[in-house]
């Protein structure tokens, strides 16, 4: 009987074993899953940061080194309205609710 019981014991023990890597390697898995997702939402805030950057410069050269003639005006608020544009475009590449309602308000003060 106690050979029984001993091939019982480590019948449970590999068992647990087997499950514990299983649950680790899910875990794994899913922590892989989301980075790569965060890492994606990171590249798509970097690239319209970019963006922002360009046309903030434009703008600010445009106003500063203007003729201040209203076409100046037209084309200052234009670009403001195409970045407002790429910003909206890109809540809908984001995954993470937060920089959804980030990047959402972000566009709402770039009109």
């Amino acid at each position: 009987m106690s050979g029984q019981r001993f091939g019982r014991r480590w019948l449970w023990i590999a068992l647990a074993v087997v499950v514990v890597i299983a649950v680790g390697g899910l875990a794994q898995w899913a922590i892989a899953g989301s980075r790569s997702a965060s890492t994606a939402d990171c590249a798509v805030v970097e690239d319209v940061a970019l963006q922002w950057n360009t046309n903030a410069a434009a703008v600010r050269d445009t106003l500063l080194n203007g003729g201040g003639r209203p076409e100046d005006y037209r084309g200052v608020a234009d670009r403001q309205r195409q970045m407002a544009d790429s910003l909206r475009v890109a809540v809908d590449s984001v995954d993470a609710p937060d920089i959804k309602k980030h990047l959402r308000s972000w566009a709402d003060g770039a009109l």
